[in-house]
């Protein structure tokens, strides 16, 4: 029982379907030594070894219980696959591969369906106590949900060889009879004139007659060469132009980070699925594999605008503060200037007065600058890079936070190395968005 383990289970044995010379999915022909043809047990129809390979568990008709591995087609058991499931698979299920379950067996599925549990409680509803589909359902599958065969039919394999036979002499360089001479005209016949009797001669002194001058055949218009005929050009063919390739629907593209910190939580949960993905994927924010719902992907992007929103308000504070902080040195710097005049001036000496006011003119600068880096080590964690925002982004290689958002994309774009140790940084996916709490 081992081997049978977790196999779909059947209601039980097929309609009895005609005989096909032909399997039903890939067109090959039967034969009783190399491809003989099996019947699905589910649809009913004939199918070759190699399209009939599966197994599912057929009850036993008689006095013994139990069920019997059986053979179905490759059509077959991915419906008979869903059909077994439980809640939990078919939620982690495509909403298309649900919706086309429900299609093949002529199911209703839910009028107002929101989540895709409406789907999964449709596809648990129409199972009987067996655990398998209504006879009328299973039979809506057979007539209109298996697809019917090709037209044309695969070659055997004498026909092949002589394919290929016929390609392999085809492509054998043909000679080339352009330059080649045309054949001679043939020789007109000569006309001979008939010879004239003998005379009689009057006496053995006198020469014999000279015989009549030949004919000269007088060139007529047959006679002349003929030309041979030049070969008639063929138009070249024409081919037709390439279809347009099909048009793809655009990517979705993340809103900018001021647009969503403007956005409310119902405004983010309008948003498509399409577009929260490629906010998170942009933000480089981890999307768990459990997150099958649209609402886990609100509460991620709802984080990510409340912490975004949060590190708006620190860096204004922090801001507040180093304005104040300069202020306060600027005013600390004037009264010890202010101090120094009238201590100046309370001398009589005008030259030692100068001096004076030159060598306190120096350190009149320094509280503005130990104020300004007293402020910035306040902020610890910030990017290595432009030391302004901060280190938000982990390296997940190396586990270094060392980066902000607009740093991170700027070492992609050049580098792709960790600012502090070098790591290799491969893909975007490598980077983390790490929330500060």
């Amino acid at each position: 029982m081992d081997s049978i383990r977790g196999l779909p289970l059947l209601s039980g044995p097929p309609p009895h379907s005609e005989d096909s010379e032909y399997c039903r999915k890939c067109n090959k022909e039967f034969n009783r030594l190399f491809n003989k043809g099996k019947r699905c047990n589910h649809c009913g129809y004939q199918y070759c070894s190699s399209c009939c390979n599966h197994s599912a568990l057929m009850p036993r008709i008689g006095v013994y219980n139990g069920f019997d591995p059986v053979d179905v087609c490759s059509y077959c058991i991915e419906v008979l696959k869903v059909t077994a499931m439980g809640r939990a698979s078919l939620r982690a299920m495509p909403l298309a591969h649900l919706k086309a379950y429900l299609s093949a067996y002529g199911l209703r599925g839910p009028s107002h369906a929101v989540e895709k549990e409406d789907y999964v409680r449709a596809v648990l509803d129409a199972r009987q106590s067996n655990g398998c589909l209504p006879r009328a359902n299973e039979d809506y599958y057979r007539r209109h949900s298996i697809p019917q065969p090709t037209g044309e039919r695969p070659k055997g394999f004498l026909a092949r060889m002589a394919e290929s036979f016929s390609d392999f002499v085809d492509s054998l360089p043909q000679p080339d009879l352009s330059n080649h001479a045309p054949p001679p005209p043939p020789v007109p016949p000569r006309h001979t004139a008939p010879r004239p009797p003998p005379r009689a001669t009057p006496s053995r002194s006198q020469a014999p007659p000279a015989p009549p001058p030949r004919p000269q055949a007088t060139p007529g218009p047959s006679s002349s060469r003929p030309t041979p005929q030049q070969p008639q050009s063929n138009p070249p063919h024409q081919y037709d132009p390439p279809p347009p390739p099909p048009s793809q629907k655009p990517t979705p593209q993340a809103p900018p980070i001021d647009e969503l910190l403007a956005m409310k939580s119902e405004d983010i949960s309008a948003l498509s699925i399409g577009v929260l993905k490629a906010t998170l994927q942009h933000h480089h924010v981890r999307i768990p594999q459990d997150a099958l719902e649209k609402r886990d992907l609100v509460d991620r992007v709802v984080t990510l605008v409340e912490d975004a929103r949060a590190e708006k308000e620190r860096e204004a504070r922090a801001r507040a503060a180093e304005e104040e902080a300069e202020l306060e040195a600027q005013r600390q710097a004037l009264e010890e200037i202010e101090r120094k005049k009238k201590a100046a001036a309370q001398k009589d000496d005008i030259g030692a007065s100068e001096g004076q006011a030159s060598q306190n003119e120096a350190p009149a600068g320094v509280p503005k600058a130990t104020a300004h880096a007293a402020a910035k080590l306040e902020r610890d964690g910030l990017c290595v890079i432009c030391q302004d925002e901060d280190a938000n982004i982990a390296i997940v290689d190396c586990g270094h936070l060392c980066l902000c958002l607009n740093c991170s994309e700027l070492v992609m774009q050049s580098s792709r190395e960790c600012p502090l140790c070098r790591t290799r940084i491969v893909t975007s996916q490598r980077l983390l968005r790490i929330f500060k709490t």
